[in-house]
């Protein structure tokens, strides 16, 4: 803790900001000036702002005159506006105006400085009346017994600083700070030396002693006498040997009193985890700030009459390191007594909860099981559950989400979700059960969660299906000869015959005749068997050629696969294509599986290009968990891969 002096200002606040904020570029110089509110009574401070904008180091007059007002320069700050991505930096100068009579009053353009050039602000006017109960006093402020009319004013002044505060908070997007007047609390520090402590560090940490590994949430307060205008510079310097430390939160800010002494306070959250057993010596946590400390006159009073108009008015910055007391844990190793296989080193308190999607799938469909662990602890030490009574399923690395808690700002409490691809071998009901185990500090001993499996409707690979063809092909049958026609009984000729024969009733026209009808029904029939013979090749030959297109279209397939540029999703996706295809062009039918187990290729083979199926299936349902492909085990499935289409 550092202490740079024990004289306070009257007024002054804490500007919360980077202490490197570039200049805005791009935008011309502008400056103004405004009242926190143009109505007050007698004793009541007013703040005054003038805002500079586009330009960085204007100079402003330390004191403002107006007769019957008291015009102190308090601090200064700056802030940042991003729109549509043009950055403006504007530099916020903050006077206090305290009244001494009633009246309207008109506060003069005030000339700001910058590179040279000279602004003035516009002209305010500020409405003064009576305070009603004769006492200047602002409201909200408590009267405290014995103070004296000065005091009250100095505290009224810090009262309007605090809005300052509060303004400049909004517009960094901070919360808002908070009130307290209270005496120190279990938790907090009193101030180490006296009340007029400029600033000093408070680490709070909620326990003694840990177990290696275990998430110890720490809050490191720094508390700002609110007398003096400081500006923060960085984050907190906090850090060991023995632990690691998460980050910040995003601070918050709230006003309180201590001992009859003003404080802003600062507060961060944070966590460590021990990473070796034994002692564990926790060093300060530290801060650097920019402090506003009033400049020596030459009264006798220096303090009061350079503040208020005298000689010695003005104020100088100065650096400052504010830090927190040393501290000490013990920690404890973890039992090796009843350590369940599978914990992985999750410590804390949680809960596991698990859900199925879709209820009813058919063969080779997946199934969408949601495990969650809820709680507090070291989310990041969680990792997958195990899936137990998961024989009938083939499950892939799950994909895995945390969310934290909305009120906790460092990711202590919340919920790790777990999604697996599970797909059934066989017909099922249930799905596995998801088990997690982990250490419970509180109990101080191992807890494993299983929670129940859920009831679904998954079929197995379907029966195998006989090998056909895939083409069938009608053809005409093959006609049978004609039975060949018994031979018409022809009487021998005879001479005395012969001139009988001619005779009408014995003639016969050739169309009609059973011999000529015979001859020629044998040539019709010749004529159509080749013909139907001709269509059949014809057939044929179509079909083989677009078997051999379908096949060189697979083939084009596992050349692109062995293609090295593809990613292992890439040649998976690809292999798996080119199996299904081969299959069905060999005239297989029903899934790749069933075809695979009922094709010609060897048993070493078909193993082989099983675990290729495999592969491929975990390329596809486990997206996102990286698939690894050597350029060796690539080569070795693009030669098995030959192997099976030369065998199919």
């Amino acid at each position: 803790m550092h202490t740079l002096t024990k004289k306070r200002m009257r007024s002054g606040a804490i500007a919360l900001g980077a202490a490197f904020l570039m200049a805005a570029s791009g935008y011309a110089q502008k400056v103004s000036a405004d009242l926190s509110q143009e109505v007050t009574a007698v004793g009541q401070a007013v703040q005054l702002n003038i805002s500079v904008t586009g330009a960085t180091g204007a100079r402003v007059p330390a004191q403002v005159k107006v007769d019957g007002l008291r015009i102190d320069f308090a601090g200064r700050s700056e802030q940042i506006n991003i729109i549509n991505f043009q950055k403006t930096v504007s530099s916020i100068y903050t006077y206090l105006i305290t009244p001494m009579r009633t009246g309207d009053f008109n506060i003069p353009p005030i000339e700001v400085l910058i590179n040279g050039q000279r602004y003035k602000t516009a002209q305010l006017t500020l409405r003064v009346g009576n305070n009603s109960g004769g006492v200047p006093v602002m409201p909200g402020v408590p009267v405290q017994p014995g103070q004296s009319a000065r005091a009250r004013s100095l505290q009224a002044q810090m009262q309007a600083q605090m809005q300052a505060l509060t303004q400049f908070m909004n517009q960094q997007g901070m919360p808002a700070p908070q009130t307290q007047q209270s005496q120190p609390s279990q938790g907090q520090s009193p101030p180490p030396d006296d009340e007029a402590e400029v600033a000093y560090g408070d680490l709070i940490i909620p326990k003694t002693s840990a177990y290696v590994g275990e998430v110890i949430p720490v809050e490191i307060r720094f508390y700002f006498n609110a007398n003096y205008p400081t500006q923060l510079i960085n984050q907190p310097d906090f850090g060991g040997d023995g632990f690691t430390v998460m980050d910040f939160s995003k601070p918050t800010q709230r006003e309180q009193e201590i001992n009859g002494v003003p404080y802003n306070v600062v507060i961060f959250q944070t966590a460590i985890t021990a990473v070796k057993s034994g002692p564990l010596e926790i060093p300060p946590a530290k801060i650097m700030g920019r402090i506003q400390v009033p400049a020596r006159g030459s009264s006798q009073d220096d303090f009061f009459s350079g503040f208020f108009g005298g000689q010695g008015f003005g104020t100088t910055a100065r650096e400052m390191t504010v830090s927190t007391k040393p501290s000490r844990i013990d920690i404890k190793p973890l039992p090796k007594e009843n350590r369940p296989e599978d914990f992985s080193g999750a410590i804390g308190q949680f809960s596991l909860d698990a859900k199925a999607t879709p209820k009813k799938v058919d063969a080779g469909e997946p199934v969408t099981l949601s495990v969650k662990v809820a709680g507090r602890g070291n989310f990041n030490a969680i990792t997958a559950p195990t899936l137990v009574d998961a024989e009938n399923w083939r499950s892939y690395p799950p994909n895995e989400k945390f969310t934290p808690s909305a009120s906790d700002p460092i990711g202590y409490n919340g919920e790790k979700v777990f999604e697996y691809t599970i797909v059934a071998r066989s017909d099922a009901t249930l799905t596995p059960s998801p088990e997690f185990s982990f250490f419970d500090p509180a109990v101080e001993k191992y807890v494993t969660l299983k929670a129940p499996p859920i009831a679904v409707v998954a079929k197995g690979s379907a029966a195998a299906a006989p090998t056909t063809a895939t083409a069938q092909v009608s053809a005409t049958p093959t006609p049978q000869a004609a039975a060949p026609t018994p031979a018409a009984t022809v009487p021998t000729a005879k001479t005395s015959d012969l001139v009988t024969s001619f005779r009408r009733e014995n003639f016969q026209p050739t169309l009609t005749n059973p011999a000529f009808l015979g001859v020629n029904g044998l040539v019709a029939l010749a004529l159509l068997a080749l013909l139907s013979l001709g269509i059949l090749r014809a057939a044929a030959s179509s079909e083989a050629s677009q078997r051999a297109a379908r096949l060189r279209e697979v083939r084009r397939i596992l050349h692109s696969a062995e293609d090295p540029n593809k990613s292992a999703e890439e040649f998976f996706a690809l292999a798996a294509d080119f199996v299904n295809g081969r299959l069905a062009v060999a005239g297989g039918m029903g899934s790749t599986r069933d075809m695979l187990e009922s094709s010609r290729v060897s048993s070493e083979i078909r193993t082989a290009i099983y675990s290729l199926l495999d592969q491929a299936d975990e390329a596809r349902y486990a997206a996102g968990h990286g698939v690894s492909l050597d350029r060796e085990i690539r080569h070795t499935y693009i030669q098995q891969l030959k192997k099976f289409d030369a065998q199919a």
